[in-house]
Order: C-alpha cells, then structure tokens, then sequence
C-alpha cells in the first residue's frame, strides 16, 4: 500500500470515529427530538462560551475537510484525462 493510501485510510478513521463518538454521546445524552430540529433551523448562542463552543465545533468539523480535499492527497492521484476517468 503506497503512503498516500494510508494517510487516506488514517483520515478516514479518524472522521468515523469522530461519527461513532458524536452518535454514541447523542445516544447517551438523548436530547428531545423537538429541540434537535428547532437547533437545526434556528440556531442560537446563549451562555457563557457560547461562541469560543461554536468555533471549536466549526474547525473540528472543517479540519478533516479541509486535511483531505485540499491537499496534496488528492492532487497525487493519477486520474486519465478522459471523462471515463474523471468519473
């Protein structure tokens, strides 16, 4: 397996583990269904470090994105100039 696949597989990990985690705490907390919605199409920031919270989730969210698509990983790959291989 060449390098480039493994940081693929590590990133990939990670992001699941991330997932397992966040679903494994919302099973645990079970917050009420009413509130999630409302949070989804209304968001609000009450209470203190509020905003310091939304950053922190904003770049744990964007970081691996940003790790994966816009580096080096993805420019490495060999893709023929077709359109076959383009899709």
């Amino acid at each position: 397996m060449e390098p480039v696949r493994k940081l693929e597989l590590l990133i990939s990990i990670l992001v699941f583990v991330m997932a397992a985690c966040f679903f494994g705490e919302m099973s645990y907390v079970k917050p009420p269904a009413s509130g999630v919605v409302e949070g989804m199409f209304v968001p609000k920031l009450n209470g203190n470090g509020a905003v310091a919270d939304a950053i922190a989730l904003l770049g744990a969210l964007i970081m691996p994105h940003n790790l994966f698509l816009h580096s080096a990983l993805v420019l490495s790959r060999k893709i023929p100039g077709s359109k076959r291989g383009i899709n």
